[in-house]
């Protein structure tokens, strides 16, 4: 899509503190095949500042996060957190993720994915 569009930025959601892959990811990052610069505006925000800033603007959002999601991906591999059956948010933000990929992730990248 981003060559197909002939993309030149793209800003992202992602965050430092979601996944260790991400932890040392530069705010922009230039990318050289599709050529493009990745920019991730709130790489620094933790979750609740996420959801501060979603509530004093009155973004909106999701209706799966009023229901329990704390981090959504593509359908088939997001999945009701464990948590949801007990105290909210067990497992962390991103345990409802597909695991397989959450391993992989830094090889992901290198692919394109976030």
């Amino acid at each position: 899509a981003v060559r197909a569009l002939d993309v030149a930025v793209l800003l992202t959601g992602i965050r430092r503190d979601e996944h260790p892959d991400r932890a040392a990811r530069p705010v922009r990052e230039p990318v050289a095949e599709p050529p493009h610069l990745r920019v991730h505006p709130v790489l620094d925000f933790s979750e609740m500042d996420v959801w501060a800033a979603t509530m004093q603007l009155g973004l909106p959002h999701c209706e799966l996060y009023d229901r329990g999601y704390r981090s959504l991906g593509c359908m088939p591999c997001t999945l009701p957190p464990e948590g949801m059956r007990g105290a909210q948010g067990a497992g962390g933000e991103r345990a409802g993720r597909a695991a397989d990929k959450e391993a992989m992730l830094a090889s992901l990248h290198a692919l394109g994915y976030f």
